[in-house]
């Protein structure tokens, strides 16, 4: 097995250090700067997708690490900080705006993950970064919510597919906004329609709780819920990592796939409330969510990251032996192996990870449609029935993706005619 070093660069290494609550981080940086030369540019780049801006900033602010940045190098993360407090603030005031106007219309609005997180376990001094908004409705109300985007200014992302298309075949849809950067992503479900077939939804919607910090037409999960949610988002986007076989495997897949700032999402939440919540509760609400399997990943990752932030019963459940199952050798056949990532393995996630757009879908999905992912504990084997059923609806489903989309694109060349 390779050292740490030899998969973490020294970006990914100053990145982890940045996130980690530690008080030596200063002098670790420090000597990480005087061992070799950093790749500002892949810094910059690497701290941006994984919207921890504001955490290197702070750490490369720390005097003793002042000498080994350009005067010029120093201010622009100093502007960084700034910048990411700004964009903090403005996402703040949008989400109430939305808000406000969903609620005029009847429309009850659940915003979650970015500023939900940030509300629960970041200062606003030192907030997490964010790349689009996302809030939830109810099924019945996506119509209406929709009309209030686009009454606001807001425009599909992509204007050749209807929203009943979306509504058919994915979990939300996307709206821009000419003068606001970030988009808002519509959502009805939390599962698309190829997923397991059970939607948490429902559930969080019920459970959900009023907002004083974004105003009263502003609806946040409870906060198990909030985890759950981030949970599940974290295996939808990274399912795979969790299954290397080294602890810098995984937090390198992490980096690559740009979801530190999620994982240091699981690792606030531990720190500020798994004392104060029951293992027993999270547990069986993480089953009603139909979350368990994502929790259990999750808390595999945040291990790596930070391992004294997990209690012993977040510890137990994250700390069981595993193999690598195919998926993920094909997905990574460098880190899977212990090594540092080739360019081979870039090329290859490149492929299976890019949006194909005439086809409605990652390479990736079909992949993760056919084979097997790795097991936890926890999980029983899916009956030859269950699993018959979900692939005969999922062929379906793609068919009809396929036949909607083949029309979808007719209709647009004949309208450019």
């Amino acid at each position: 097995m390779k050292r740490s070093a030899d998969i973490l660069s020294i970006t990914d290494q100053l990145l982890l250090l940045a996130v980690r609550e530690s008080k030596t981080k200063a002098e670790d940086a420090r000597r990480l700067l005087e061992q070799a030369d950093v790749d500002w540019d892949g810094l910059s780049r690497d701290s941006g997708q994984n919207r921890v801006d504001s955490f290197v900033a702070d750490l490369l602010a720390h005097p003793s690490l002042q000498k080994h940045l350009a005067p010029d190098r120093a201010a622009d993360w100093r502007a960084r900080g700034m910048l990411g407090v700004f964009r903090m603030e403005i996402f703040h005031k949008r989400i109430g705006d939305l808000g406000s106007a969903l609620q005029n219309a009847g429309v009850d609005m659940l915003a979650y993950k970015g500023i939900d997180f940030q509300l629960r376990c970041y200062s606003s001094e030192q907030p997490r970064g964010f790349s689009d908004i996302d809030i939830l409705v109810a099924p019945r109300d996506v119509d209406s919510a929709a009309a209030c985007l686009e009454m606001a200014g807001y425009y599909p992302a992509d204007g050749r597919k209807t929203l009943d298309y979306y509504r058919r075949f994915h979990l939300h849809a996307v709206y821009r906004h000419t003068r606001h950067p970030w988009p808002i992503e519509l959502h009805w479900a939390l599962d698309a329609p190829l997923g397991t077939g059970f939607d948490s939804a429902a559930l969080i919607l019920g459970a959900a709780e009023s907002s004083s910090e974004l105003g009263p037409g502003v609806l946040r999960p409870r906060s198990i819920d909030a985890l759950a949610l981030m949970c599940t988002h974290l295996e939808k986007h990274l399912a795979h990592a969790p299954w290397l076989p080294d602890a810098s495997a995984r937090l390198k897949a992490v980096i690559m796939g740009s979801g530190l700032i999620w994982l240091l999402d699981i690792v606030r939440w531990m720190r500020r409330h798994a004392k104060a919540t029951s293992a027993d509760d999270v547990l069986e609400r993480m089953r009603e969510l139909g979350a368990e399997r994502s929790y259990i990943l999750a808390l595999r990752l945040a291990a790596d990251l930070e391992p004294q932030a997990l209690p012993a019963w977040a510890l137990h459940a994250a700390l069981t032996s595993r193999r690598v199952p195919l998926i993920a050798r094909l997905i990574y056949p460098d880190l899977s192996r212990g090594r540092a990532a080739t360019a081979a393995g870039e090329k290859r996630r490149t492929v299976l990870y890019a949006p194909r757009p005439q086809w409605g879908f990652r390479p990736i999905r079909v992949l993760q449609v056919l084979l097997p992912a790795g097991r936890v504990p926890v999980e029983s084997t899916v009956p030859i029935r269950t699993r018959v059923h979900r692939a005969a609806r999922r062929t379906c489903l793609i068919g009809a993706n396929a036949w909607a989309l083949a029309r979808t694109h007719a209709h647009n060349r004949r309208g450019r005619r």
